[in-house]
């Protein structure tokens, strides 16, 4: 791009970068062009936006929409599930609702009572890979189920339906649909599948968020049906990815970096702020999971951004900002402070950001714990990324021990 802010639009996604890397369209934008005019692969346009300081308006600002994108003809980066009424396409008092219902199921305390299940489902997993055997794919065997385990305990899916979730869950996650009739068909397959469990939730109740939504549906109609049916699947699908990743990336970059791995090692108090740190600096999805329509006309730096228009805040763009952090493309634990936007920000800041932090936090401790000598079992230039542009982590990792 020798004119990032020329008239022509962008092409976007950009081109997939090796793993661990941040595109290098990123740092050309935010240095010469924050909110450039992009053209996706739907045929319709937006705008991305790079910088730390607009990524951070339009996470915060109202008057960017997100329920906005279920509208027919709204411009979207791929083809979406059409009518979804879970709680990241709500917007003002019906998200506030729909985000009070929730909460307790997601709050500090409710993550913390999760501690030994984590931890025990971890050191499981780890047994199972240690007693077949190096080499092992650390995404298949671990970070993966793991992921999916802890999210279903949360919201209440029985472990007979896990690969069913975990399947489709995949199929929905990334950019590799040719049209949005495969999305309709894995709708219509979750959906299906998500409404006889809500049954088996009003017949027998337990302590998870399918069993609280159902009660508050039943009991005073807070949660409408169609939240109903969408809340389950929704939140399997955003507590399932984004953990699994996040595994696979931070073990990745510890690997590539051993003098912050011993430092780790020797530290273990710093792993939290470790934490933190693979959060900002590995990258993630860019897509309609931050897609935002403009409510009415804004003025977003040097561009006025038209009502119905697409703003995408690129989050892994903004957390590489050199005017907020300092050296930004190096990896440094003991980092502090570390205001990344990894869970986003304002009133949808993630809801289950506490849960994600402490899941994050013991996978890393019980494998580095279990696994002193992990290491990579191939060559890290023959590690593949999954095969679609929205979400940037390895199809496999392979690991000896």
């Amino acid at each position: 791009m020798t004119s990032p802010c020329g008239h022509a639009a962008i092409p976007f996604p950009f081109p997939m970068p090796p793993p661990l890397t941040v595109p290098p369209e990123f740092a050309e934008l935010r240095a010469g062009c924050p909110v450039a005019r992009v053209a996706f692969p739907t045929g319709y346009e937006g705008w991305l936006v790079s910088s730390y300081e607009h990524v951070r308006t339009v996470l915060t600002d109202p008057r960017f929409s997100r329920a906005a994108i279920n509208r027919p003809g709204a411009p979207v980066l791929r083809p979406i599930i059409p009518g979804s009424q879970s709680l990241q396409k709500k917007d003002g008092a019906d998200h506030a609702r729909l985000r009070r219902v929730l909460a307790p199921a997601f709050s500090p305390a409710a993550a913390r009572r999760l501690r030994p299940f984590i931890a025990r489902t971890a050191g499981s997993l780890l047994d199972d890979m240690v007693a077949a055997g190096p080499p092992a794919d650390l995404v298949g065997a671990y970070a993966r189920p793991l992921a999916m385990s802890v999210v279903c305990r949360v919201v209440g899916v029985p472990d007979s339906d896990h690969r069913c979730l975990d399947d489709v869950s995949s199929r929905l996650l990334g950019l590799s649909f040719d049209s949005a009739d495969e999305i309709r068909r894995a709708r219509a397959q979750i959906d299906a599948h998500m409404a006889r469990l809500l049954d088996a939730k009003r017949a027998a109740p337990g302590q998870d968020v399918l069993s609280d939504l159902v009660r508050v549906h039943d009991e005073d109609g807070r949660v409408t049906g169609p939240e109903l049916l969408d809340a389950g699947w929704s939140l399997v699908l955003a507590g399932r990815g984004p953990l699994a990743i996040s595994i696979a990336n931070g073990v990745l970059r510890l690997l590539r970096h051993p003098d912050q791995l011993d430092l780790l090692r020797a530290r273990p108090d710093l792993l939290p702020g470790a934490a933190e740190e693979l959060l900002r600096i590995n990258p993630f999805a860019v897509g309609n999971s931050l897609l935002r329509i403009a409510r009415e006309e804004v003025r977003l730096g040097d561009v006025t951004v038209a009502a119905g228009q697409a703003v995408i805040p690129a989050i892994m763009s903004a957390n590489r900002d050199e005017s907020v952090f300092p050296e930004p493309d190096t990896f440094d634990i003991r980092r502090t402070p570390n205001p990344h936007l990894a869970f986003g920000k304002g009133y949808r800041y993630c809801p289950g950001a506490h849960l994600a932090r402490l899941q994050f936090t013991i996978a890393l401790r019980i494998l580095l714990t279990r696994l002193p000598r992990l290491e990579l079992a191939c060559d890290e230039r023959d590690i593949t990324l999954r095969n679609d542009r929205a979400l940037f982590a390895p199809a496999e990792l392979p690991v000896s021990w």
